[in-house]
């Protein structure tokens, strides 16, 4: 049947490009990519004049995950990749994999926002996330340096340590295996004193980002899902039960959408890229530290992220460089700002390795939808777009994969997808957020450094 009705995106140029002008296929300073054991197809698949039961836009971990899983489940899929696989924040991220809330949200805290069904399934998908990630990895040979010694959030004050008390009590009470440190079993885990406690989560751990959405991409070839690359999408026209997406080269055919472009989401998704902050944040990695030292810093190779208002987080890479991030600086050198931050960030959790030299550096776009969950838009009868994982992606796309495969393969409906989902709006005072985001990052960096958090 051929497609009709109101086009959904209309026909302004996608490009290559980022909307804030980041040329997505610029990998070459991505540290991941350069140590990536695994690579991604460099060829396309035909996916002109044919139609597919599902399509995707955006070849990311989110995108692939789901296109594995539908595909198992035997339906017709097609990613449509605007650059290369893993280009976007999927390939740039810092590789944590976490079995809990941003902004330190809480099992209860997303039962109250999500209701009584859909808060405590998300709950349950997100504490068994990183055991979903391992065995992903392990059924198809993935090589991503995966690494899962666990997770810990220790805090750096008094008032850190009563909202992490609160977090490990909540998991402790919906059952997941979570563990409580004190000052000297943090200060031996972590390889320094800075912080006062924390709580672990063993099933935590961390990957080469890249190499894992490398791994997803040959994963889903084999699934026999076909895969296009430097595919943009120019437009979207939805049908009566078939949907033409406009390529350059022609048109493809599906009968269910997936957007799955989070914060590399254009302005001519019109709502859908407003509903989130693409929020750019940086990752850096410290000259590698010497034996001896790699002895004593983050002995077990686990990874943390702490409470500070502009939370520090960190894990050794397989080289034994120390991993720094933090939200870009607005103006000036971002580049030279970065570093800085990182090389000072690094100095005040471990200060006794003394000042270390930041040797690689590089930036990415992260969504960050209101309530900091990620979100199933309803764009029009079997049109769909999912996302915002406000850093924690790695975990949660693999998590909630199967069930957006159900969804596309109409086994389960919007309201069984345990997130928050509806039509898109925009965020209110969008373009004001935005801007301010740098600035509020700086001012939160200051409240640390005052020792006000």
């Amino acid at each position: 049947m051929a497609a009709r009705g109101p086009a959904l995106l209309g026909d302004r140029s996608v490009g290559t490009r980022a909307p804030s002008g980041e040329r997505l296929e610029a990998l070459d300073g991505v540290g991941w990519v350069a140590v990536s054991p695994t690579t991604p197809p460099d060829e396309s698949d035909s996916v002109v004049d044919r139609t597919f039961d599902l399509a995707i836009v955006g070849g990311g971990l989110g995108g692939l995950s789901v296109a594995l899983h539908a595909a198992r489940r035997g339906l017709s899929v097609a990613v449509l990749e605007q650059a290369t696989v893993g280009a976007g924040a999927s390939g740039r991220n810092a590789g944590f994999v976490i079995p809990h809330y941003p902004a330190n949200l809480s099992p209860a805290d997303v039962e109250r926002m999500l209701g009584p069904r859909r808060g405590p399934a998300l709950n349950a998908l997100l504490a068994g996330g990183p055991t979903q990630v391992r065995e992903l990895i392990r059924a198809h040979g993935i090589d991503c340096d995966a690494e899962f010694n666990g997770w810990l959030q220790p805090a750096h004050s008094e008032a850190a340590q009563a909202r992490a008390r609160r977090s490990y009590e909540d998991w402790r009470a919906f059952g997941a295996e979570v563990e409580w440190l004190d000052a000297a079993a943090t200060a031996d885990a972590l390889g320094t004193d800075t912080y006062r406690a924390a709580w672990r989560a063993p099933s935590g751990g961390y990957v080469n980002p890249f190499a894992l959405c490398a791994g997803l991409a040959q994963a889903v070839r084999a699934a026999g899902a076909c895969i296009a690359q430097h595919t943009p999408v120019r437009g979207l026209r939805q049908g009566d039960g078939l949907h033409q997406l406009r390529v350059d080269a022609g048109t493809v055919g599906a009968r269910k959408v997936l957007v799955t472009t989070n914060g590399y989401t254009g302005e001519q998704w019109g709502s859908l890229a407003r509903a989130t902050l693409a929020v750019r944040l940086f990752v850096a990695l410290s000259e590698p530290l010497g034996s001896n030292v790699r002895r004593r810093i983050l002995p077990a190779r686990e990874c943390f992220s702490d409470l500070r208002r502009h939370a520090y987080f960190s894990r050794l890479d397989g080289e034994g460089r120390l991993l720094s991030a933090g939200t870009v600086f607005p103006l000036g050198d971002r580049e030279g700002g970065g570093k800085r931050y990182a090389a000072r960030a690094l100095a005040r959790v471990f200060p006794e390795l003394g000042p270390l030299r930041i040797e690689r550096y590089w930036e990415g776009r992260c969504a960050f939808p209101t309530q900091w969950l990620p979100t199933l838009t309803v764009l029009g009868p079997g049109v769909w777009a999912f996302g915002g994982y406000s850093g924690r992606g790695v975990c949660l796309a693999q998590a909630l994969a199967p069930r957006l495969a159900e969804l596309a393969a109409g086994e389960i409906g919007v309201e069984d997808v345990p997130v928050a989902s509806g039509p898109a709006r925009d965020m209110p005072w969008h373009r004001l957020k935005a801007a301010a985001v740098p600035f509020v990052a700086r001012f939160y960096q200051a409240v640390d450094r005052l020792g006000a958090s």
